[in-house]
């Protein structure tokens, strides 16, 4: 079934236009009819390599009356082509519609103004500006305009919202919200007091969905208790199978403090593969230093008891996923804050609970 609507009768449509690639018809009469209407953007627009090319005012499109899916669309496009100055445009005057605040369109586009604002893109950074988009989104169970209302709150030191939306994102399956509500309850924090029962609640329902932060936290909040050495394990291999590089340098470590030199030297070797750049290689041949001496270590003494401050205290790279180990939906949707090291969500994947 045909996820796109013709531009002309709102009916399913799989054939796209092939100069801008922005709208579809369910038919070539339907195509001609909407000509009139369409050439005056279409011959506007052009895409090459995924690289949008833009080249008029968009009051223009209002003035035509562009559908409001048909905007939205425009400014995704710009978006992802990081033509920020333009989306904004786009965007803007998309909203002086009357009738358009309640649409899905307007619940989408506010949340993607409120990213540009947060973030300053195409234009200065303004708080209040990107809390206003991202609530309006936010109103409407955007959930990750809920998310990315709390990682504002918590630039801005207001610890009560960042949690209330934190709470709002995770309850809505926003899994690196609960990611963070995992780690504010293990450490314990000025509004959270430590729960460990919370802690690892939040932790196993960020990994059930398969993020990476939420798999490594589980991993090594078991690797903290005398008697989860096994659950450990288990939770790193399933990381390292869906590929989360973390997870098997993780393995590694543990193999080698066991004093399991095979496993040690495989779950290295898959982490080094993972690596994106060769300075990430050269961290992980470094550990490999550490853990042989850690080996050596091992079998000079007669305490063989695991000890997790070794792990702990030798886990200080960083490792990037390889692409062809995960497919990615879409390179763009996400946003990593080096600052901070959180995720900021861009686009509306996810859009809006129904």
């Amino acid at each position: 079934m045909a996820s796109q609507i013709c531009n002309s009768c709102n009916k399913p449509a799989l054939n796209q236009c092939k100069n801008c690639k922005l709208v579809y018809y369910c038919c070539n009469a339907c195509q001609k009819k909407d000509w009139k209407k369409h050439k005056l953007f279409c011959k506007n627009i052009s895409i090459n390599n995924n690289i949008m090319t833009f080249s008029f005012d968009t009051k223009e499109l209002i003035n035509h009356k562009t559908p409001l899916f048909q905007l939205l669309n425009i400014g995704e496009k710009l978006f992802i082509n990081k033509k920020y100055p333009e989306a904004l445009s786009i965007f803007m005057t998309a909203l002086e519609y009357d009738t358009f605040d309640e649409s899905t369109e307007s619940v989408n586009i506010n949340h993607l103004l409120g990213v540009i604002y947060f973030q300053g893109l195409g234009t200065y950074i303004d708080y209040d500006k990107a809390i206003y988009h991202c609530k309006k989104a936010a109103d409407k169970n955007h959930y990750d305009s809920q998310y990315n209302l709390a990682l504002i709150y918590k630039k801005l030191g207001n610890n009560l919202e960042e949690l209330k939306y934190l709470n709002l994102a995770a309850d809505n399956g926003v899994s690196d919200a609960m990611v963070i509500l995992a780690r504010s309850y293990e450490n314990g924090n000025n509004i959270l007091a430590q729960n460990s029962e919370m802690a690892e609640y939040y932790y196993k329902k960020s990994a059930d969905l398969n993020n990476f932060n939420g798999i490594v936290g589980l991993g090594l909040y078991y690797l903290k208790q005398d008697d989860k050495l096994e659950e450990s394990i288990k939770v790193f291999k399933k990381g390292n199978d869906i590929g989360c590089g973390h997870s098997s340098f993780l393995l590694g470590q543990i193999y080698a403090q066991i004093g399991n030199r095979k496993l040690s030297q495989k779950y290295y070797d898959i982490a080094k593969y993972r690596s994106q750049n060769e300075e990430q290689k050269k961290e992980i041949d470094d550990m490999i230093k550490k853990s042989k001496e850690i080996l050596k270590s091992l079998k000079n003494t007669d305490n063989k008891k695991f000890d997790f401050t070794i792990i702990h205290e030798n886990y200080d790279i960083s490792i990037e996923d390889n692409d062809d180990d995960i497919k990615i939906e879409d390179d763009d949707d996400e946003y990593y804050d080096e600052e901070t090291g959180e995720t900021i969500y861009l686009s509306n994947i996810r859009k809006i609970k129904s």
